[in-house]
């Protein structure tokens, strides 16, 4: 595991982040991002964790995200319960709120994302954009493992509607198409969650 210790660069300019760390990230040539809590991942609420996302993305290196076994569990369960649960999850993203241990890196971290990234919004863009994707895929894979369940017809329901919202309406049509199909052969043609879906 390589990392960036935190305790012996306390001095390092804003330019630094920009140069010699973003230089750093390219040699070890791998992100790792952990989401844990799914819907509200401690990593994006560090200003370290948040640059180090945008080094990635910006310097097309391969950042794989782990999602743990418990955490699986709740993200289905929370589309499930909730047609916003991927939005909600990302408006919580908020660069200009990250922290970190020394107030001094964070400010100096903050320094470089306004002299490069197109401030605190671009980096919050970048990173939603991004999760916002993982997130619709991640969640997908999970509903289409439970087969053909009333839960898995929610869920696909749901992140239909989510992708609606994101102008992606040709996935949206293809979900709500494949909840119709679930819903017909589990609950039959006259309950409210078919006749719902013919509708959307």
């Amino acid at each position: 595991v390589f990392c960036v210790n935190q305790h012996t660069h306390k001095n390092h300019t804003a330019e630094w982040w920009q140069t010699a760390f973003k230089k750093q990230i390219q040699d070890i040539g791998r992100v790792l991002l952990v989401m844990t809590p799914w819907h509200n991942p401690l990593a994006i609420t560090r200003a370290w964790c948040l640059w180090e996302i945008h080094c990635a993305l910006e310097g097309n290196i391969p950042l794989s995200i782990a999602l743990p076994p418990s955490q699986r569990d709740a993200l289905l369960e929370g589309v499930v319960d909730n047609v916003a649960a991927i939005t909600d999850a990302l408006v919580r993203i908020d660069a200009e709120r990250s922290e970190a241990f020394y107030a001094a890196d964070r400010d100096r971290i903050h320094a470089a994302v306004k002299a490069s990234v197109g401030g605190f919004h671009g980096l919050n863009v970048q990173v939603k954009n991004h999760l916002r994707a993982w997130y619709l895929e991640t969640a997908v894979n999970l509903a289409e493992q439970q087969g053909d369940s009333e839960e898995a017809a929610d869920a696909l329901n749901n992140l239909a509607c989510t992708m609606r919202r994101f102008s992606d309406c040709g996935k949206a049509l293809s979900l709500h198409e494949r909840a119709l199909i679930v819903y017909q052969a589990v609950l039959g043609e006259q309950h409210p969650s078919t006749a719902m879906t013919y509708n959307n």
